[in-house]
């Protein structure tokens, strides 16, 4: 705000937003739906996230095989001109692969991978709904998203 100025200050916000999205990527396509939450500092175009997500996926090979996956990710969030946004979160993913190698008595189940994560997205917003394109590390997954605020 300018010295002087008569025009208010943009308070801080909070969103909440649910989200859907859908990744291709060279070992198997994703689904995913997560719950994002951004605070946006008051004056600033810069937020900070939190968001909580889980998936399912099938390998592209001829297994039909399926994995799933729960992630938690941090991150920042940039808003530009014309209702864009640019947006990196990292954090931790679980893989949960269903396809494990069975042992010499043919005991077959499944197995977990932790593994370091991370997010970026380029994305427009309009009021409540929120479309963005999608990079994801390490499930190598690119795609779309789209998310609809919950918080009135």
């Amino acid at each position: 705000m300018l010295v002087g100025s008569t025009a208010a200050a943009a308070p801080a916000v909070d969103t909440v937003t649910l989200d859907g999205q859908f990744e291709l990527g060279p070992i198997a396509p994703m689904v995913e739906g997560s719950i994002h939450y951004e605070h946006r500092f008051a004056d600033s175009s810069v937020g900070l996230t939190v968001r909580g997500m889980g998936g399912v996926g099938a390998y592209l090979d001829d297994s039909a095989t399926t994995f799933s996956s729960w992630s938690g990710l941090v991150g920042i969030r940039k808003h530009g001109e014309l209702h864009g946004y640019g947006e990196l979160e990292v954090g931790v993913i679980g893989l949960r692969n269903d396809r494990s190698i069975g042992d010499e008595l043919e005991h077959y189940g499944v197995e977990w991978h932790v593994l370091p994560a991370a997010q970026g997205t380029l994305g427009v917003r309009f009021g409540p709904v929120d479309f963005g394109f999608v990079v994801q590390v390490p499930t190598v997954g690119i795609g779309l998203h789209l998310g609809i605020a919950i918080d009135g």
